[in-house]
Protein backbone atom coordinates (compact mmCIF):
# COMPACT_ATOMS: atom_id res chain seq x y z
CA UNK A 1 0.00 0.00 0.00
CA UNK A 2 1.35 3.43 -0.95
CA UNK A 3 0.39 5.56 2.05
CA UNK A 4 1.71 8.72 0.38
CA UNK A 5 -0.60 8.55 -2.65
CA UNK A 6 -4.11 10.01 -2.61
CA UNK A 7 -4.95 7.95 -5.66
CA UNK A 8 -3.79 4.68 -4.11
CA UNK A 9 -5.75 5.40 -0.94
CA UNK A 10 -8.88 6.30 -2.89
CA UNK A 11 -8.64 3.15 -5.04
CA UNK A 12 -8.18 0.96 -1.96
CA UNK A 13 -11.18 2.52 -0.22
CA UNK A 14 -13.36 2.12 -3.31
CA UNK A 15 -12.29 -1.48 -3.83
CA UNK A 16 -13.44 -2.36 -0.32
CA UNK A 17 -16.55 -0.19 -0.34
CA UNK A 18 -15.14 2.07 2.37
CA UNK A 19 -15.62 5.79 2.82
CA UNK A 20 -14.33 8.48 5.12
CA UNK A 21 -16.54 9.24 8.12
CA UNK A 22 -16.57 12.93 9.01
CA UNK A 23 -18.05 12.17 12.42
CA UNK A 24 -14.89 10.20 13.27
CA UNK A 25 -12.62 13.05 12.19
CA UNK A 26 -10.76 10.86 9.69
CA UNK A 27 -7.83 12.43 7.86
CA UNK A 28 -4.93 10.27 6.69
CA UNK A 29 -1.42 11.66 7.18
CA UNK A 30 0.09 11.25 3.71
CA UNK A 31 3.30 13.20 4.34
CA UNK A 32 6.20 10.76 4.86
CA UNK A 33 8.24 13.56 6.41
CA UNK A 34 5.59 14.22 9.04
CA UNK A 35 5.25 10.51 9.82
CA UNK A 36 9.00 10.13 10.22
CA UNK A 37 9.08 13.14 12.52
CA UNK A 38 6.36 11.66 14.72
CA UNK A 39 8.20 8.34 15.00
CA UNK A 40 11.44 10.14 15.81
CA UNK A 41 9.71 12.07 18.59
CA UNK A 42 8.08 8.89 19.90
CA UNK A 43 11.52 7.32 20.31
CA UNK A 44 10.19 3.76 20.39
CA UNK A 45 12.65 1.09 21.56
CA UNK A 46 12.85 -2.57 20.65
CA UNK A 47 11.25 -3.81 23.89
CA UNK A 48 8.43 -1.26 23.93
CA UNK A 49 4.74 -2.03 23.85
CA UNK A 50 2.92 0.76 21.98
CA UNK A 51 -0.64 2.00 21.73
CA UNK A 52 -1.79 3.73 18.56
CA UNK A 53 -5.06 5.66 18.66
CA UNK A 54 -6.92 5.91 15.36
CA UNK A 55 -4.60 4.04 12.98
CA UNK A 56 -6.93 4.48 10.00
CA UNK A 57 -5.46 2.36 7.21
CA UNK A 58 -2.20 1.79 9.05
CA UNK A 59 0.42 4.20 7.69
CA UNK A 60 2.07 4.55 11.11
CA UNK A 61 1.21 0.97 12.04
CA UNK A 62 3.19 -0.24 9.04
CA UNK A 63 6.25 1.73 10.14
CA UNK A 64 6.11 0.53 13.75
CA UNK A 65 5.64 -3.19 13.27
CA UNK A 66 8.86 -5.15 13.21
CA UNK A 67 10.66 -2.56 15.33
CA UNK A 68 8.90 -2.97 18.68
CA UNK A 69 7.74 -5.73 21.02
CA UNK A 70 4.04 -5.17 20.50
CA UNK A 71 1.43 -2.80 19.11
CA UNK A 72 -2.22 -2.41 20.08
CA UNK A 73 -4.29 -0.14 17.83
CA UNK A 74 -7.60 1.43 18.83
CA UNK A 75 -10.01 1.85 15.92
CA UNK A 76 -13.69 2.79 15.89
CA UNK A 77 -14.47 2.38 12.16
CA UNK A 78 -15.46 -1.22 11.41
CA UNK A 79 -14.49 -0.89 7.76
CA UNK A 80 -10.96 0.09 8.72
CA UNK A 81 -10.88 -2.60 11.40
CA UNK A 82 -11.53 -5.18 8.69
CA UNK A 83 -8.79 -3.71 6.50
CA UNK A 84 -6.29 -3.62 9.37
CA UNK A 85 -7.04 -7.23 10.25
CA UNK A 86 -6.54 -8.33 6.66
CA UNK A 87 -3.32 -6.34 6.35
CA UNK A 88 -1.63 -6.87 9.72
CA UNK A 89 -3.66 -9.56 11.47
CA UNK A 90 -1.09 -12.32 11.00
CA UNK A 91 1.63 -10.35 12.77
CA UNK A 92 2.01 -11.83 16.28
CA UNK A 93 2.92 -8.46 17.80
CA UNK A 94 -0.24 -6.78 16.43
CA UNK A 95 -3.67 -6.51 18.06
CA UNK A 96 -6.81 -4.42 17.55
CA UNK A 97 -9.10 -2.99 20.21
CA UNK A 98 -12.41 -2.14 18.60
CA UNK A 99 -14.70 0.76 19.43
CA UNK A 100 -14.56 4.24 20.89
CA UNK A 101 -11.19 4.76 22.59
CA UNK A 102 -12.77 6.69 25.47
CA UNK A 103 -14.96 3.67 26.23
CA UNK A 104 -12.36 0.92 25.77
CA UNK A 105 -9.00 2.20 26.95
CA UNK A 106 -9.42 1.77 30.72
CA UNK A 107 -10.13 -1.95 30.40
CA UNK A 108 -7.12 -2.31 28.10
CA UNK A 109 -4.95 -0.44 30.61
CA UNK A 110 -6.11 -2.56 33.54
CA UNK A 111 -5.84 -5.88 31.72
CA UNK A 112 -2.41 -4.99 30.32
CA UNK A 113 0.17 -4.94 29.11
CA UNK A 114 0.37 -1.22 29.79
CA UNK A 115 1.89 0.87 27.01
CA UNK A 116 5.37 2.29 27.22
CA UNK A 117 4.43 4.92 24.65
CA UNK A 118 1.27 6.16 22.94
CA UNK A 119 0.78 7.93 19.63
CA UNK A 120 -2.16 9.02 17.56
CA UNK A 121 -3.63 11.44 15.07
CA UNK A 122 -6.45 12.43 17.40
CA UNK A 123 -9.89 13.44 16.10
CA UNK A 124 -10.49 17.15 16.52
CA UNK A 125 -13.77 16.64 18.35
CA UNK A 126 -12.32 14.56 21.20
CA UNK A 127 -8.56 15.18 21.40
CA UNK A 128 -8.74 17.13 24.65
CA UNK A 129 -10.97 14.50 26.26
CA UNK A 130 -8.54 11.73 25.32
CA UNK A 131 -5.55 13.58 26.76
CA UNK A 132 -7.48 14.53 29.90
CA UNK A 133 -8.55 10.91 30.39
CA UNK A 134 -4.94 9.75 30.67
CA UNK A 135 -4.01 12.52 33.10
CA UNK A 136 -7.08 12.34 35.32
CA UNK A 137 -6.66 8.57 35.70
CA UNK A 138 -2.91 8.97 36.35
CA UNK A 139 -2.38 6.44 33.57
CA UNK A 140 0.74 7.86 31.98
CA UNK A 141 3.20 6.02 29.74
CA UNK A 142 6.78 7.23 29.37
CA UNK A 143 5.89 9.36 26.36
CA UNK A 144 2.87 10.34 24.30
CA UNK A 145 3.06 11.97 20.88
CA UNK A 146 -0.15 13.28 19.38
CA UNK A 147 -1.22 15.19 16.29
CA UNK A 148 -3.97 17.54 17.38
CA UNK A 149 -5.72 20.73 16.32
CA UNK A 150 -3.40 23.72 16.73
CA UNK A 151 -5.82 25.48 19.07
CA UNK A 152 -5.79 22.49 21.44
CA UNK A 153 -1.97 22.49 21.44
CA UNK A 154 -2.00 26.19 22.31
CA UNK A 155 -4.29 25.54 25.25
CA UNK A 156 -2.00 22.78 26.50
CA UNK A 157 1.10 24.96 26.56
CA UNK A 158 -0.38 28.38 27.44
CA UNK A 159 0.73 30.35 30.49
CA UNK A 160 -1.03 32.80 32.85
CA UNK A 161 -2.61 35.78 31.16
CA UNK A 162 -2.57 34.24 27.69
CA UNK A 163 -5.86 33.97 25.84
CA UNK A 164 -5.54 30.18 25.51
CA UNK A 165 -4.78 29.65 29.22
CA UNK A 166 -7.46 27.50 30.82
CA UNK A 167 -8.16 24.70 33.26
CA UNK A 168 -6.98 22.35 30.50
CA UNK A 169 -3.59 24.10 30.51
CA UNK A 170 -3.32 23.55 34.26
CA UNK A 171 -4.48 19.95 33.92
CA UNK A 172 -1.88 19.03 31.30
CA UNK A 173 1.04 20.91 32.84
CA UNK A 174 0.31 19.51 36.31
CA UNK A 175 1.18 16.00 35.10
CA UNK A 176 3.40 16.38 32.04
CA UNK A 177 6.16 18.34 30.42
CA UNK A 178 4.65 19.36 27.09
CA UNK A 179 6.52 20.28 23.93
CA UNK A 180 5.04 21.93 20.90
CA UNK A 181 6.91 20.10 18.14
CA UNK A 182 5.64 22.09 15.19
CA UNK A 183 2.66 22.45 12.89
CA UNK A 184 1.60 20.16 10.06
CA UNK A 185 0.07 21.90 7.07
CA UNK A 186 -3.44 20.82 6.02
CA UNK A 187 -2.06 19.58 2.69
CA UNK A 188 -0.14 16.87 4.54
CA UNK A 189 -3.47 15.11 5.13
CA UNK A 190 -6.02 13.44 2.91
CA UNK A 191 -8.75 14.60 2.83
CA UNK A 192 -7.42 18.09 3.55
CA UNK A 193 -8.80 19.30 6.91
CA UNK A 194 -10.04 22.83 7.48
CA UNK A 195 -7.69 23.34 10.44
CA UNK A 196 -3.95 23.40 11.08
CA UNK A 197 -2.58 20.49 13.11
CA UNK A 198 0.25 20.51 15.64
CA UNK A 199 2.45 17.71 16.95
CA UNK A 200 2.79 17.66 20.74
CA UNK A 201 4.95 15.49 22.96
CA UNK A 202 4.02 14.73 26.57
CA UNK A 203 6.34 13.22 29.18
CA UNK A 204 5.13 12.73 32.76
CA UNK A 205 6.87 14.44 35.68
CA UNK A 206 6.41 14.13 39.45
CA UNK A 207 6.95 17.72 40.56
CA UNK A 208 3.55 17.78 42.23
CA UNK A 209 3.47 14.24 43.55
CA UNK A 210 2.33 15.37 47.01
CA UNK A 211 -0.72 17.26 45.76
CA UNK A 212 -4.15 15.67 46.17
CA UNK A 213 -5.01 15.05 42.51
CA UNK A 214 -8.78 14.95 42.87
CA UNK A 215 -8.82 18.17 44.87
CA UNK A 216 -6.49 19.87 42.39
CA UNK A 217 -8.65 18.88 39.41
CA UNK A 218 -11.77 20.20 41.17
CA UNK A 219 -9.94 23.42 42.06
CA UNK A 220 -8.87 24.24 38.50
CA UNK A 221 -12.38 23.63 37.21
CA UNK A 222 -13.70 25.96 39.89
CA UNK A 223 -11.18 28.71 39.14
CA UNK A 224 -12.17 28.73 35.47
CA UNK A 225 -15.90 28.10 35.87
CA UNK A 226 -16.41 31.56 34.40
CA UNK A 227 -13.42 33.41 33.00
CA UNK A 228 -15.00 36.80 33.63
CA UNK A 229 -15.62 36.13 37.30
CA UNK A 230 -13.13 36.66 40.10
CA UNK A 231 -11.67 33.84 42.14
CA UNK A 232 -14.01 34.81 44.98
CA UNK A 233 -17.15 34.61 42.85
CA UNK A 234 -16.16 31.36 41.16
CA UNK A 235 -15.40 29.72 44.51
CA UNK A 236 -18.77 30.76 45.93
CA UNK A 237 -20.57 28.50 43.45
CA UNK A 238 -18.03 25.65 43.48
CA UNK A 239 -18.37 22.23 45.06
CA UNK A 240 -15.31 23.09 47.17
CA UNK A 241 -17.34 25.73 48.98
CA UNK A 242 -19.86 23.08 49.95
CA UNK A 243 -17.10 20.85 51.32
CA UNK A 244 -14.80 23.33 53.08
CA UNK A 245 -16.93 26.45 53.47
CA UNK A 246 -16.63 29.73 51.57
CA UNK A 247 -14.98 31.63 54.40
CA UNK A 248 -12.35 28.96 54.98
CA UNK A 249 -11.48 28.83 51.29
CA UNK A 250 -11.00 32.58 51.14
CA UNK A 251 -8.73 32.40 54.20
CA UNK A 252 -6.49 29.99 52.26
CA UNK A 253 -6.02 32.54 49.51
CA UNK A 254 -5.38 35.33 51.99
CA UNK A 255 -2.81 33.20 53.87
CA UNK A 256 -0.92 32.74 50.60
CA UNK A 257 -1.06 36.45 49.80
CA UNK A 258 -3.44 35.96 46.87
CA UNK A 259 -6.15 38.55 46.35
CA UNK A 260 -9.43 36.65 45.73
CA UNK A 261 -10.49 39.62 43.63
CA UNK A 262 -8.11 38.42 40.91
CA UNK A 263 -9.17 36.07 38.16
CA UNK A 264 -8.12 32.44 37.93
CA UNK A 265 -6.31 33.03 34.65
CA UNK A 266 -3.73 35.15 36.51
CA UNK A 267 -2.51 32.21 38.65
CA UNK A 268 0.43 30.09 37.53
CA UNK A 269 0.78 26.35 37.95
CA UNK A 270 2.95 26.40 41.10
CA UNK A 271 0.58 28.83 42.80
CA UNK A 272 -2.48 26.71 42.03
CA UNK A 273 -0.66 23.62 43.34
CA UNK A 274 0.19 25.51 46.53
CA UNK A 275 -3.48 26.48 46.92
CA UNK A 276 -4.50 22.82 46.55
CA UNK A 277 -1.98 21.80 49.22
CA UNK A 278 -3.31 24.43 51.61
CA UNK A 279 -6.96 23.49 51.04
CA UNK A 280 -6.13 19.85 51.72
CA UNK A 281 -5.03 20.84 55.24
CA UNK A 282 -8.41 22.37 56.14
Amino acid sequence: MNYDSKRAITEMLESRGLSMQKRFGQNFLISPGARNKILSLLGAEREDFIWEIGPGIGAMTHMLLGNIKGLAVFEIDYGFISYLRDTFGERPEFSIIEGDFLKTWKAAWQEGPKPDRVLGNLPYNCASRIIAAFIEANALPRRMVFTIQKEVAQRMTAGPGEKAYSSFSLLCQFACDIRNCGDIKPGSFYPVPEVVSTIVSLEPHDRFAGVNRKLYFTLIQSLFASRRKTIRNNLRISSLAGIYGKAELLKVFESLGIDPGRRGESLDLSTVAAIARAIAKL
